[in-house]
């Protein structure tokens, strides 16, 4: 079985159950081994056949407890920051495929959520060092696609990235690129 059929798998039981489907994709990118790129990598890799028993077996425990080994750190720390800020993770939509024929732009969302009043679109950053303008853009342009373009709809959403490493979760608001800066990029 690859990372990615684990992931999916995982994230439809926690729906099932009201849990949160992101922590799924944290909780097999921590137990993988591989830092943030390296698991994106070789997310259609074949698992092997002891790491995917003890996968499963760690997917198979939150679904039952609805809590993670506290160990796993990265997971820990995003269930603490969704249940402290009050976001309510069974509404939110995890590793959207997004799409725009008119400009042949593609991505996947890491997630999207309801904070408060705010829409947000997010990203799980596992690296060392973070490219904040490069997340800006990336964020930005899949604001673009899921707004369809619209100007309003764009600057209505906030952006967010979430950053875990050394055992620490951080969180921050990443600016949104101007929307003319986007439509001159895209058509160029």
């Amino acid at each position: 079985m690859t990372y990615q059929k684990l992931i999916k798998n995982g994230q439809k039981l926690a729906r099932q159950k009201g849990l949160e489907e992101e922590a799924i994709k944290l909780l097999v990118l921590e137990l993988s081994g591989f830092d943030g790129a390296e698991f994106f990598m070789n997310l259609n890799s074949e698992v092997d056949t002891t790491l995917e028993e003890k996968i499963n077996k760690a997917i198979e425990d939150y679904i039952k407890q609805g809590t993670v080994d506290p160990n796993n750190i990265d997971l820990a720390n995003f269930i603490k920051y969704t249940t402290a800020k009050n976001i309510n993770v069974t509404n939110s939509i995890a590793e959207e495929v997004i799409y725009n024929d008119t400009y042949l732009l593609a991505g996947t969302v890491d997630w999207q959520y309801t904070d408060g009043d705010d829409e947000i679109i997010a990203d799980h950053k596992t690296t060392s060092q973070i490219h904040w303008d490069t997340v800006s853009w990336q964020l930005s342009i899949y604001n673009f696609i899921k707004c369809n373009g619209d100007i309003i709809q764009y600057y209505l959403k906030k952006l967010k990235v979430f950053h875990y490493y050394n055992g620490k979760l951080t969180v921050r608001d990443i600016p949104l690129i101007d929307y003319d800066e986007i439509i001159n990029l895209l058509t160029i």
